[in-house]
Protein backbone atom coordinates (compact mmCIF):
# COMPACT_ATOMS: atom_id res chain seq x y z
CA UNK A 1 0.00 0.00 0.00
CA UNK A 2 1.52 3.30 -1.09
CA UNK A 3 2.10 5.78 1.87
CA UNK A 4 2.88 9.41 2.52
CA UNK A 5 6.26 10.62 1.41
CA UNK A 6 8.29 12.88 4.28
CA UNK A 7 10.51 14.55 3.02
CA UNK A 8 13.82 14.12 4.96
CA UNK A 9 12.72 10.38 6.32
CA UNK A 10 14.74 7.86 4.30
CA UNK A 11 12.03 5.19 4.03
CA UNK A 12 12.72 1.43 5.55
CA UNK A 13 10.54 -0.23 3.17
CA UNK A 14 10.35 -0.61 -0.42
CA UNK A 15 7.41 0.69 -1.81
CA UNK A 16 5.68 3.53 -3.38
CA UNK A 17 5.37 6.77 -1.43
CA UNK A 18 3.51 10.30 -2.58
CA UNK A 19 3.30 13.49 -1.27
CA UNK A 20 1.41 16.95 -3.18
CA UNK A 21 2.94 20.04 -3.82
CA UNK A 22 2.12 23.51 -5.36
CA UNK A 23 3.28 23.07 -8.93
CA UNK A 24 2.77 26.70 -9.75
CA UNK A 25 3.49 30.21 -8.67
CA UNK A 26 1.12 32.09 -8.74
CA UNK A 27 2.10 36.09 -10.15
CA UNK A 28 0.36 38.89 -9.64
CA UNK A 29 -0.71 41.26 -12.39
CA UNK A 30 -1.79 44.54 -12.88
CA UNK A 31 -3.67 47.16 -10.81
CA UNK A 32 -4.89 49.87 -12.94
CA UNK A 33 -8.02 52.60 -12.95
CA UNK A 34 -8.28 53.24 -9.58
CA UNK A 35 -8.46 56.78 -8.37
CA UNK A 36 -8.59 58.16 -4.85
CA UNK A 37 -10.39 60.59 -4.28
CA UNK A 38 -10.58 63.09 -1.07
CA UNK A 39 -13.42 65.59 -0.60
CA UNK A 40 -15.43 67.64 1.42
CA UNK A 41 -18.97 67.00 0.58
CA UNK A 42 -22.71 67.34 0.98
CA UNK A 43 -23.56 63.68 1.80
CA UNK A 44 -22.02 60.49 2.27
CA UNK A 45 -20.61 58.67 5.79
CA UNK A 46 -17.57 60.37 6.82
CA UNK A 47 -14.31 59.02 6.74
CA UNK A 48 -15.26 55.81 5.18
CA UNK A 49 -13.98 54.60 1.98
CA UNK A 50 -16.84 54.33 -0.67
CA UNK A 51 -16.12 52.94 -4.23
CA UNK A 52 -17.85 54.52 -7.52
CA UNK A 53 -18.04 53.18 -10.33
CA UNK A 54 -18.83 53.97 -13.85
CA UNK A 55 -22.25 52.51 -13.82
CA UNK A 56 -22.97 55.12 -11.13
CA UNK A 57 -22.04 58.27 -13.36
CA UNK A 58 -26.07 58.87 -13.66
CA UNK A 59 -26.65 58.50 -9.50
CA UNK A 60 -23.45 60.62 -7.82
CA UNK A 61 -25.52 62.73 -6.37
CA UNK A 62 -27.05 59.72 -4.19
CA UNK A 63 -23.51 58.74 -3.35
CA UNK A 64 -21.30 61.96 -3.10
CA UNK A 65 -24.10 64.75 -3.29
CA UNK A 66 -23.86 67.80 -5.06
CA UNK A 67 -20.48 70.09 -5.24
CA UNK A 68 -16.70 69.41 -5.72
CA UNK A 69 -17.08 65.38 -4.80
CA UNK A 70 -19.47 65.04 -7.08
CA UNK A 71 -17.69 67.08 -9.82
CA UNK A 72 -14.10 65.54 -9.22
CA UNK A 73 -15.66 62.21 -9.18
CA UNK A 74 -17.56 63.03 -12.33
CA UNK A 75 -14.62 63.66 -14.14
CA UNK A 76 -12.46 60.84 -13.11
CA UNK A 77 -14.43 58.47 -14.24
CA UNK A 78 -15.20 60.36 -17.65
CA UNK A 79 -11.48 60.36 -17.85
CA UNK A 80 -11.17 56.02 -17.68
CA UNK A 81 -11.29 55.27 -14.20
CA UNK A 82 -12.86 52.13 -13.09
CA UNK A 83 -13.04 52.61 -9.41
CA UNK A 84 -13.27 56.38 -8.15
CA UNK A 85 -12.38 55.34 -3.67
CA UNK A 86 -13.81 58.32 -2.25
CA UNK A 87 -13.51 59.35 0.84
CA UNK A 88 -15.80 62.27 2.71
CA UNK A 89 -13.60 64.09 4.79
CA UNK A 90 -14.92 66.05 8.27
CA UNK A 91 -15.71 65.39 11.73
CA UNK A 92 -18.41 66.39 14.10
CA UNK A 93 -21.83 67.94 12.47
CA UNK A 94 -25.45 66.89 12.58
CA UNK A 95 -28.25 65.07 10.72
CA UNK A 96 -30.98 66.89 9.70
CA UNK A 97 -34.56 65.47 10.91
CA UNK A 98 -37.94 65.63 10.63
CA UNK A 99 -40.18 65.31 13.49
CA UNK A 100 -44.09 63.40 13.01
CA UNK A 101 -46.81 63.31 15.25
CA UNK A 102 -49.97 60.98 16.19
CA UNK A 103 -52.97 62.55 14.48
CA UNK A 104 -54.51 64.90 16.47
CA UNK A 105 -58.22 63.99 18.69
CA UNK A 106 -61.30 66.08 20.08
CA UNK A 107 -61.94 66.28 23.78
CA UNK A 108 -65.41 67.29 24.77
CA UNK A 109 -66.31 68.99 28.04
CA UNK A 110 -69.20 69.54 30.08
CA UNK A 111 -69.24 73.35 31.74
CA UNK A 112 -71.19 73.87 34.84
CA UNK A 113 -73.91 75.45 32.92
CA UNK A 114 -75.18 72.47 31.07
CA UNK A 115 -73.28 73.43 27.27
CA UNK A 116 -70.27 71.67 25.96
CA UNK A 117 -67.38 72.71 24.75
CA UNK A 118 -64.95 71.08 22.02
CA UNK A 119 -61.36 71.17 22.16
CA UNK A 120 -58.50 70.02 20.15
CA UNK A 121 -55.89 67.85 21.68
CA UNK A 122 -52.40 67.73 19.17
CA UNK A 123 -51.16 64.56 18.56
CA UNK A 124 -48.05 63.63 20.51
CA UNK A 125 -44.61 63.27 18.64
CA UNK A 126 -44.32 59.30 17.62
CA UNK A 127 -41.43 59.10 14.72
CA UNK A 128 -38.19 61.18 14.03
CA UNK A 129 -36.89 60.61 10.62
CA UNK A 130 -33.32 61.51 10.07
CA UNK A 131 -31.13 61.96 6.91
CA UNK A 132 -29.26 59.32 7.24
CA UNK A 133 -25.74 61.89 6.73
CA UNK A 134 -24.57 64.61 9.02
CA UNK A 135 -25.16 68.15 7.17
CA UNK A 136 -27.32 70.62 6.07
CA UNK A 137 -29.32 69.05 4.19
CA UNK A 138 -33.73 70.06 3.13
CA UNK A 139 -36.25 67.20 2.85
CA UNK A 140 -39.68 67.57 2.61
CA UNK A 141 -42.37 64.27 3.93
CA UNK A 142 -45.48 63.26 2.78
CA UNK A 143 -47.42 60.94 4.11
CA UNK A 144 -50.99 59.72 2.84
CA UNK A 145 -53.04 56.54 1.84
CA UNK A 146 -52.11 54.67 -1.68
CA UNK A 147 -55.26 54.48 -3.34
CA UNK A 148 -54.08 51.40 -5.85
CA UNK A 149 -52.40 49.34 -2.84
CA UNK A 150 -54.47 50.05 0.16
CA UNK A 151 -51.26 50.72 2.11
CA UNK A 152 -50.21 53.91 3.10
CA UNK A 153 -47.03 55.19 2.03
CA UNK A 154 -44.49 58.20 3.20
CA UNK A 155 -42.70 59.87 0.33
CA UNK A 156 -39.63 62.39 0.48
CA UNK A 157 -38.17 64.71 -1.48
CA UNK A 158 -35.18 66.76 -2.21
CA UNK A 159 -34.04 69.67 -4.36
CA UNK A 160 -37.41 69.43 -6.11
CA UNK A 161 -37.92 65.86 -6.87
CA UNK A 162 -38.88 62.52 -5.29
CA UNK A 163 -36.23 60.64 -4.00
CA UNK A 164 -36.93 58.23 -1.65
CA UNK A 165 -40.57 56.45 -0.82
CA UNK A 166 -41.70 53.56 1.38
CA UNK A 167 -45.12 51.71 1.78
CA UNK A 168 -46.46 50.49 5.42
CA UNK A 169 -49.37 48.60 6.51
CA UNK A 170 -52.07 51.19 8.44
CA UNK A 171 -53.29 50.27 11.71
CA UNK A 172 -53.45 51.69 15.43
CA UNK A 173 -49.59 51.29 15.72
CA UNK A 174 -48.53 52.29 12.09
CA UNK A 175 -46.00 54.31 13.63
CA UNK A 176 -43.60 51.36 14.50
CA UNK A 177 -44.33 49.78 10.70
CA UNK A 178 -43.12 52.74 9.12
CA UNK A 179 -40.17 53.24 11.40
CA UNK A 180 -39.01 49.44 10.05
CA UNK A 181 -39.81 50.11 6.24
CA UNK A 182 -37.78 53.52 6.25
CA UNK A 183 -34.89 51.28 8.38
CA UNK A 184 -35.21 48.13 5.80
CA UNK A 185 -36.11 50.05 2.61
CA UNK A 186 -34.88 53.55 2.70
CA UNK A 187 -31.76 54.91 0.85
CA UNK A 188 -31.30 58.52 2.48
CA UNK A 189 -33.06 58.27 5.80
CA UNK A 190 -33.08 56.44 9.01
CA UNK A 191 -36.15 56.77 11.56
CA UNK A 192 -36.59 55.80 15.69
CA UNK A 193 -39.77 56.20 17.34
CA UNK A 194 -39.65 59.04 19.90
CA UNK A 195 -42.02 57.10 22.57
CA UNK A 196 -40.89 53.30 21.66
CA UNK A 197 -44.27 51.96 24.94
CA UNK A 198 -46.74 54.25 23.09
CA UNK A 199 -48.76 52.91 20.27
CA UNK A 200 -49.60 55.68 18.19
CA UNK A 201 -50.78 56.02 14.69
CA UNK A 202 -48.83 58.28 12.37
CA UNK A 203 -51.07 61.57 11.06
CA UNK A 204 -51.20 62.61 7.15
CA UNK A 205 -49.20 65.29 6.27
CA UNK A 206 -48.00 67.17 2.66
CA UNK A 207 -44.78 68.34 2.09
CA UNK A 208 -44.01 68.59 5.60
CA UNK A 209 -40.48 70.29 5.53
CA UNK A 210 -37.86 69.37 7.85
CA UNK A 211 -37.72 69.92 11.45
CA UNK A 212 -33.98 70.73 11.94
CA UNK A 213 -32.01 71.27 9.05
CA UNK A 214 -28.54 69.68 10.49
CA UNK A 215 -24.86 70.93 11.41
CA UNK A 216 -22.54 70.46 8.14
CA UNK A 217 -18.83 68.10 9.36
CA UNK A 218 -15.82 70.04 10.48
CA UNK A 219 -13.48 70.48 7.61
CA UNK A 220 -9.77 71.27 8.75
CA UNK A 221 -6.48 70.83 6.13
CA UNK A 222 -5.83 67.77 8.91
CA UNK A 223 -8.99 66.27 8.24
CA UNK A 224 -7.63 65.71 4.96
CA UNK A 225 -4.65 64.36 6.22
CA UNK A 226 -6.68 62.01 8.13
CA UNK A 227 -8.30 60.57 5.39
CA UNK A 228 -4.84 59.78 3.58
CA UNK A 229 -4.73 58.01 6.64
CA UNK A 230 -7.41 55.67 5.93
CA UNK A 231 -6.65 55.24 2.00
CA UNK A 232 -2.95 53.51 3.51
CA UNK A 233 -4.39 50.16 3.56
CA UNK A 234 -6.39 50.20 0.02
CA UNK A 235 -5.45 49.81 -3.36
CA UNK A 236 -5.16 53.14 -5.84
CA UNK A 237 -3.29 54.53 -8.63
CA UNK A 238 -3.63 58.24 -8.40
CA UNK A 239 -4.82 60.52 -5.29
CA UNK A 240 -6.46 63.37 -5.78
CA UNK A 241 -8.43 66.07 -4.17
CA UNK A 242 -11.63 68.14 -4.87
CA UNK A 243 -9.95 71.02 -3.77
CA UNK A 244 -7.57 74.22 -4.94
CA UNK A 245 -6.05 74.80 -1.64
CA UNK A 246 -2.61 74.76 -1.79
CA UNK A 247 -2.33 73.33 1.97
CA UNK A 248 -4.47 70.32 0.40
CA UNK A 249 -2.13 70.12 -1.98
CA UNK A 250 0.47 69.78 0.13
CA UNK A 251 -1.11 67.04 2.12
CA UNK A 252 -1.54 65.16 -1.34
CA UNK A 253 2.53 65.37 -2.24
CA UNK A 254 3.18 64.51 1.39
CA UNK A 255 0.92 61.53 1.53
CA UNK A 256 2.36 59.63 -2.11
CA UNK A 257 5.95 60.50 -0.40
CA UNK A 258 5.21 58.72 2.71
CA UNK A 259 3.21 55.79 0.73
CA UNK A 260 6.33 55.19 -1.49
CA UNK A 261 8.31 54.47 1.42
CA UNK A 262 5.78 51.52 2.61
CA UNK A 263 5.48 50.20 -0.51
CA UNK A 264 2.22 51.90 -1.82
CA UNK A 265 3.43 52.73 -5.41
CA UNK A 266 0.90 55.77 -6.78
CA UNK A 267 1.30 59.16 -7.86
CA UNK A 268 -1.32 62.28 -6.80
CA UNK A 269 -2.65 65.17 -9.54
CA UNK A 270 -3.08 68.49 -9.22
CA UNK A 271 -4.52 71.21 -10.98
CA UNK A 272 -3.81 75.08 -11.44
CA UNK A 273 -6.14 77.32 -11.65
CA UNK A 274 -6.30 80.69 -14.12
CA UNK A 275 -6.51 83.37 -11.51
CA UNK A 276 -3.31 82.32 -10.12
CA UNK A 277 -0.73 83.93 -12.28
CA UNK A 278 1.17 81.69 -14.98
CA UNK A 279 4.62 82.64 -13.19
CA UNK A 280 3.50 81.34 -9.98
CA UNK A 281 2.13 78.08 -11.27
CA UNK A 282 5.23 77.01 -13.11
CA UNK A 283 7.11 77.78 -9.68
CA UNK A 284 5.11 75.76 -8.04
CA UNK A 285 5.20 72.87 -10.07
CA UNK A 286 9.11 72.85 -9.75
CA UNK A 287 9.06 73.27 -6.46
CA UNK A 288 7.69 70.05 -5.63
CA UNK A 289 10.13 68.11 -8.07
CA UNK A 290 8.74 64.80 -7.83
CA UNK A 291 8.15 61.96 -9.39
CA UNK A 292 5.11 61.15 -7.61
CA UNK A 293 3.17 64.28 -8.68
CA UNK A 294 2.11 65.51 -11.10
CA UNK A 295 0.88 69.53 -11.73
CA UNK A 296 -1.66 70.02 -14.79
CA UNK A 297 -0.56 73.64 -15.49
CA UNK A 298 -4.25 74.45 -17.19
CA UNK A 299 -8.00 73.29 -17.67
CA UNK A 300 -10.60 73.15 -21.10
CA UNK A 301 -14.07 74.05 -21.48
CA UNK A 302 -16.39 70.93 -22.10
CA UNK A 303 -19.16 70.38 -24.55
CA UNK A 304 -21.71 72.12 -21.76
CA UNK A 305 -19.72 75.05 -22.08
CA UNK A 306 -18.26 74.58 -18.10
CA UNK A 307 -14.56 76.05 -17.61
CA UNK A 308 -12.87 72.59 -15.84
CA UNK A 309 -9.83 73.71 -14.38
CA UNK A 310 -8.04 73.32 -11.00
CA UNK A 311 -9.20 70.39 -9.05
CA UNK A 312 -11.87 69.12 -11.91
CA UNK A 313 -9.21 68.91 -14.03
CA UNK A 314 -6.75 67.01 -12.48
CA UNK A 315 -9.44 65.17 -11.89
CA UNK A 316 -10.30 63.90 -15.42
CA UNK A 317 -6.18 63.65 -15.75
CA UNK A 318 -6.59 61.31 -13.17
CA UNK A 319 -8.90 59.28 -14.58
CA UNK A 320 -6.47 58.96 -17.63
CA UNK A 321 -3.34 57.96 -16.22
CA UNK A 322 -5.20 55.62 -13.63
CA UNK A 323 -6.97 54.19 -16.69
CA UNK A 324 -3.76 54.00 -19.21
CA UNK A 325 -1.92 50.54 -19.59
CA UNK A 326 1.98 51.27 -19.25
CA UNK A 327 2.82 49.75 -22.68
CA UNK A 328 1.64 53.55 -23.66
CA UNK A 329 1.30 57.01 -22.97
CA UNK A 330 -1.03 59.72 -22.59
CA UNK A 331 1.24 62.23 -24.87
CA UNK A 332 -1.06 63.80 -27.36
CA UNK A 333 -4.07 61.50 -26.37
CA UNK A 334 -7.20 63.98 -26.95
CA UNK A 335 -9.90 64.83 -23.38
CA UNK A 336 -12.70 63.40 -24.03
CA UNK A 337 -15.84 66.56 -25.01
CA UNK A 338 -13.16 69.38 -23.98
CA UNK A 339 -14.12 72.26 -26.72
CA UNK A 340 -11.34 74.58 -26.22
CA UNK A 341 -8.77 75.85 -23.63
CA UNK A 342 -9.54 77.66 -20.97
CA UNK A 343 -6.70 80.33 -21.45
CA UNK A 344 -4.51 81.09 -24.67
CA UNK A 345 -0.43 80.14 -23.80
CA UNK A 346 2.37 80.40 -26.31
CA UNK A 347 5.05 78.26 -27.73
CA UNK A 348 7.35 79.89 -25.53
CA UNK A 349 4.92 79.37 -22.10
CA UNK A 350 4.12 75.56 -23.12
CA UNK A 351 7.92 75.06 -23.26
CA UNK A 352 9.00 77.13 -20.40
CA UNK A 353 6.07 75.42 -18.33
CA UNK A 354 7.53 71.71 -19.34
CA UNK A 355 11.22 72.06 -18.71
CA UNK A 356 9.55 73.46 -15.43
CA UNK A 357 7.68 69.90 -14.86
CA UNK A 358 3.87 70.91 -15.91
CA UNK A 359 1.87 68.85 -17.34
CA UNK A 360 0.25 71.32 -20.45
CA UNK A 361 -3.35 71.16 -22.67
CA UNK A 362 -2.81 72.14 -25.90
CA UNK A 363 -4.46 71.71 -29.34
CA UNK A 364 -3.38 69.54 -32.02
CA UNK A 365 -3.63 70.35 -35.68
CA UNK A 366 -7.53 69.59 -35.96
CA UNK A 367 -8.17 71.87 -32.70
CA UNK A 368 -8.80 69.40 -29.87
CA UNK A 369 -7.20 69.32 -27.05
CA UNK A 370 -4.90 67.02 -25.86
CA UNK A 371 -1.94 66.17 -23.52
CA UNK A 372 0.81 67.95 -24.62
CA UNK A 373 3.76 65.96 -22.61
CA UNK A 374 2.87 63.64 -19.95
CA UNK A 375 5.81 64.33 -17.49
CA UNK A 376 5.46 64.37 -13.54
CA UNK A 377 7.44 67.01 -11.45
CA UNK A 378 10.57 65.87 -11.28
CA UNK A 379 13.11 68.03 -12.88
CA UNK A 380 16.28 67.57 -10.61
CA UNK A 381 17.37 63.93 -10.61
CA UNK A 382 18.02 62.10 -7.24
CA UNK A 383 20.92 59.72 -6.34
CA UNK A 384 20.16 56.56 -8.66
CA UNK A 385 18.01 58.32 -10.92
CA UNK A 386 17.85 58.31 -14.44
CA UNK A 387 15.25 60.66 -16.75
CA UNK A 388 12.38 57.53 -17.23
CA UNK A 389 11.46 58.90 -14.14
CA UNK A 390 10.06 62.03 -15.37
CA UNK A 391 7.91 60.68 -17.25
CA UNK A 392 4.84 59.69 -16.39
CA UNK A 393 4.53 56.39 -18.78
CA UNK A 394 7.37 55.16 -17.17
CA UNK A 395 7.38 56.11 -13.74
CA UNK A 396 3.93 54.06 -13.58
CA UNK A 397 5.85 50.91 -15.76
CA UNK A 398 8.12 51.00 -12.75
CA UNK A 399 5.71 51.43 -10.29
CA UNK A 400 3.71 48.55 -12.03
CA UNK A 401 6.74 46.30 -12.14
CA UNK A 402 7.66 46.67 -8.69
CA UNK A 403 4.44 45.81 -6.89
CA UNK A 404 3.64 42.76 -9.06
CA UNK A 405 7.00 41.78 -8.08
CA UNK A 406 6.57 43.15 -4.56
CA UNK A 407 2.89 41.16 -4.16
CA UNK A 408 3.91 38.23 -5.77
CA UNK A 409 6.89 37.66 -3.35
CA UNK A 410 5.49 38.48 -0.42
CA UNK A 411 2.82 35.39 -0.83
CA UNK A 412 5.74 32.98 -0.63
CA UNK A 413 7.41 34.73 2.57
CA UNK A 414 7.92 32.28 5.20
CA UNK A 415 7.21 29.11 2.80
CA UNK A 416 10.58 28.61 1.25
CA UNK A 417 14.21 27.16 2.75
CA UNK A 418 16.89 29.56 2.14
CA UNK A 419 18.44 27.28 -0.19
CA UNK A 420 19.66 27.61 -3.69
CA UNK A 421 16.17 25.64 -4.57
CA UNK A 422 14.16 28.38 -2.43
CA UNK A 423 16.04 31.24 -4.11
CA UNK A 424 15.24 29.56 -7.59
CA UNK A 425 11.65 29.22 -6.63
CA UNK A 426 11.53 33.33 -5.63
CA UNK A 427 13.77 33.85 -8.99
CA UNK A 428 11.21 32.06 -11.18
CA UNK A 429 8.33 33.54 -9.59
CA UNK A 430 9.88 37.20 -10.35
CA UNK A 431 10.85 36.45 -13.84
CA UNK A 432 7.47 35.39 -14.64
CA UNK A 433 6.27 38.70 -14.54
CA UNK A 434 9.07 39.70 -16.38
CA UNK A 435 8.05 38.05 -19.04
CA UNK A 436 4.62 39.02 -18.67
CA UNK A 437 5.51 42.16 -19.06
CA UNK A 438 7.77 41.85 -21.98
CA UNK A 439 5.20 39.87 -23.87
CA UNK A 440 2.75 42.95 -22.81
CA UNK A 441 5.48 45.24 -24.79
CA UNK A 442 6.06 47.26 -21.42
CA UNK A 443 9.14 45.95 -20.81
CA UNK A 444 12.33 45.29 -23.16
CA UNK A 445 13.32 42.14 -24.12
CA UNK A 446 16.39 40.64 -21.72
CA UNK A 447 15.01 42.25 -18.57
CA UNK A 448 16.23 39.82 -15.53
CA UNK A 449 16.36 39.06 -12.43
CA UNK A 450 19.33 37.63 -10.50
CA UNK A 451 20.73 36.77 -7.32
CA UNK A 452 22.46 40.10 -5.98
CA UNK A 453 26.15 39.26 -6.25
CA UNK A 454 26.72 41.97 -3.33
CA UNK A 455 25.38 39.97 -0.54
CA UNK A 456 25.33 36.68 1.04
CA UNK A 457 22.04 35.12 1.45
CA UNK A 458 22.25 34.05 4.45
CA UNK A 459 19.82 32.81 7.41
CA UNK A 460 16.48 34.65 6.88
CA UNK A 461 17.98 36.68 4.30
CA UNK A 462 17.93 36.63 0.52
CA UNK A 463 19.26 39.27 -1.88
CA UNK A 464 17.83 39.80 -5.19
CA UNK A 465 18.58 41.94 -7.99
CA UNK A 466 16.55 43.19 -11.05
CA UNK A 467 18.05 44.75 -14.11
CA UNK A 468 15.40 46.32 -16.03
CA UNK A 469 15.02 48.48 -19.48
CA UNK A 470 11.36 49.48 -19.90
CA UNK A 471 10.02 51.45 -23.05
CA UNK A 472 10.10 54.70 -23.77
CA UNK A 473 7.16 55.88 -26.58
CA UNK A 474 8.53 57.50 -29.73
CA UNK A 475 7.31 61.41 -28.92
CA UNK A 476 9.67 63.68 -31.41
CA UNK A 477 10.07 62.58 -34.96
CA UNK A 478 12.81 64.34 -36.17
CA UNK A 479 12.32 64.27 -40.29
CA UNK A 480 14.78 65.33 -42.88
CA UNK A 481 13.10 66.42 -46.07
CA UNK A 482 15.66 66.98 -49.16
CA UNK A 483 15.12 68.55 -52.33
CA UNK A 484 16.27 69.26 -55.20
CA UNK A 485 15.79 71.41 -58.21
CA UNK A 486 16.57 69.23 -60.94
CA UNK A 487 15.64 65.22 -61.15
CA UNK A 488 18.28 63.60 -58.84
CA UNK A 489 16.67 60.04 -59.85
CA UNK A 490 16.62 59.97 -63.68
CA UNK A 491 18.55 62.35 -65.88
CA UNK A 492 16.57 61.06 -68.90
CA UNK A 493 13.20 61.47 -67.70
CA UNK A 494 11.16 62.79 -70.86
CA UNK A 495 9.61 66.44 -70.49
Amino acid sequence: MARLWQLGVDEVRPGTYFRTSSGDVTVEGATNGIVALIYKGTWGPLNTVVDIRPEDLNNLEEIVGTGAGNAAARQALIGGAKIVRSVRVGTGGARAYRDLRAPDTTKTVTNADGTKTTTTVKGDKCIRIYAKYAGVWDFYVTIKKNLITGKRQALFYHGGKLIDSVEFSAGSNDSSALVNAINNNAKFFTAKRIRASQKLKVRDCTQAAVTYKGVDPTVRVSSYSASTEILESYRWNVIIAATNSAEVHDVLVSFVRQSYEVGQLGMTVIGGISSNAFADRVAYAASINDWRAVFLLNGFVDNLGTVRQGYQSAARLAGMIAACETNAAITHLVIQDALRLNESLTYSQIEDAQKKGCVVLSLNDSDQVWADNAINTLITLGNDQDDGWKKIRRTKCRFELMDRINRTCDKLVGRLNNDARGRATILAAMTTVIREMIAERKLIEGSYAMENPNYISTADKAYFKLVIGDYDSMEKFYLDFCFSYANPFDENVIA
